[in-house]
């Protein structure tokens, strides 16, 4: 209760931070997990508690984790029982902001999103979500945003009338949502239940549940595919979620390894993932269905947070590694590395935009660096404070500035003008782990 609980929950279902249970603890054994305890695991917010438990309570923690404890029963009925409607959507925008420029900010020290326009820099409005680390949606149209906790609670935002329209409970440990291509549904990635929810976003309502015999780790909408791809955590395949015509049809596609991480090009071709354990990298043609390439990477490869870019008709990734103070270039379609950049710590995130030569990278301390993306070599520095971590950069829609959190509890969202690389506003925000804006999150490639 003391030191667990906060986020894997009193009943050991997750909340913040994955299921203790032994359908969710998988492959790794007692001695892994009570190294993890004692040493905690980087690029996560699993500290070490060396020192402040003894070996033997460790070990007393470890056995109690990994003692029976029944799957939950979470069916639609259940997740009807929490469905609640707050509101209805208004006809036309009640404000005059940007819908296209507007922020969603993850507040993870008061489990709030803030919904901020992006020439001013004002929050207009808060709304309590709960265990959230990360991952609200806007829709298509930027008519409606979609936020999830960690806990499964996925609520409905109106963009045009600054309110919560619905909320549900669709998971008791959840990990991500994606919205379709219309915005008339939501695919929810739950590890437990194991599987993908699948919901109608006027009503609210579950309108389909598939389960999985692995934790999904994620979800994703390939944009113009009619197309969910879902992840299984440690099994060689992914599943494809047509909902192209009246019913939905799944199929499972085996990789020769499990992808932790993906990112698809532009094109909606080629699938690239990563597996972390295995550390390798696998290019998937979604076309064919044949691998196109594979190749072993250390690290942890983060690709979920690369950044991509174009040169003329050269297309560039940029991928941060989470254990290691690099940034990969790569150059797509014939994948081939063209330069590794040395940082000066393994950060998580990557980002740059049309409006910027550079691309922003964190490094897990308080500099971000800034890399040419001509030359690709570091050219600048930016200590937004001296001492406390500096990570996710965003940028409003046009590039004009870059937002970076202060990743502290008592921290702040600093915006800088992205041609004089010079602070132009302070704002305090509780830990906030995310800022997306709406046209970069739906629309900039």
């Amino acid at each position: 209760m003391k030191h667990c609980a906060t986020c894997h929950s009193a009943d050991r279902y997750g909340s913040s931070a994955p299921p203790l249970i032994p359908l969710t603890l998988g492959k790794h054994g007692k001695l892994r997990v009570e190294k993890i305890i004692a040493d905690g695991l980087p690029a996560t917010n699993m500290p070490s508690y060396r020192g402040a438990i003894d070996a033997r309570g460790i070990k007393a923690i470890v056995d109690y984790i990994f003692s029976p404890a029944a799957p939950p029963v979470w069916t639609i009925k259940e997740m009807l029982k929490t469905h609640r409607v707050s509101s209805t959507p208004s006809s036309r925008p009640v404000h005059g902001h940007d819908l296209s420029n507007l922020f969603l900010v993850v507040e993870g020290g008061k489990g709030e999103v803030c919904v901020m326009e992006g020439k001013g820099f004002n929050v207009l409005d808060r709304v309590k979500v709960g265990k959230i680390h990360g991952g609200p949606k806007f829709d298509y149209s930027f008519r409606y945003a979609y936020m999830v906790s960690r806990d499964g609670w996925i609520v409905k935002y109106d963009l045009y009338g600054l309110k919560e329209i619905a909320r549900i409970r669709a998971g008791i440990n959840t990990r991500n949502i994606a919205v379709s291509d219309d915005g008339r549904m939501l695919a929810v990635a739950n590890y437990l239940p194991q599987g993908v929810v699948l919901i109608d976003t006027e009503s609210m309502k579950p309108v389909k549940m598939l389960t999985s015999t692995g934790r999904i780790g994620a979800v994703y909408n390939m944009k113009g595919k009619k197309l969910f791809i879902a992840l299984p955590r440690g099994r060689e395949e992914f599943f494809l979620i047509d909902y192209s015509g009246k019913g939905v049809r799944v199929k499972r596609v085996g990789i020769p390894v499990s992808f932790d991480d993906v990112f698809m090009e532009p094109g909606g071709r080629y699938l690239v993932g990563t597996s972390r354990d295995k550390e390798k990298m696998v290019v998937f043609d979604m076309i064919s269905g044949m691998v196109s390439r594979e190749f072993r990477v250390d690290g942890m490869p983060h690709l979920a947070s690369a950044a991509l870019w174009k040169d003329g008709s050269t297309i560039y990734a940029a991928i941060p590694h989470i254990k290691k103070p690099v940034l990969t270039i790569m150059r797509l379609y014939d994948w081939k590395v063209v330069k590794t950049v040395k940082l000066k710590g393994a950060g998580f995130f990557a980002r740059t935009h049309p409006g910027t030569d550079y691309i922003w990278v964190d490094t897990n301390t308080d500099t971000i660096q800034l890399i040419d993306r001509k030359s690709l070599e570091i050219k600048r520095e930016i200590t937004p404070e001296r001492g406390r971590r500096a990570m996710h950069i965003e940028f409003t829609k046009d590039g004009r500035y870059a937002l970076i959190s202060i990743w502290e509890k008592e921290g702040a969202v600093v915006i800088y003008d992205t041609e004089r690389l010079k602070p132009v506003k302070v704002l305090p925000f509780s830990r906030p782990v995310g800022k997306y804006n709406a046209t970069n999150k739906t629309h900039i490639m």
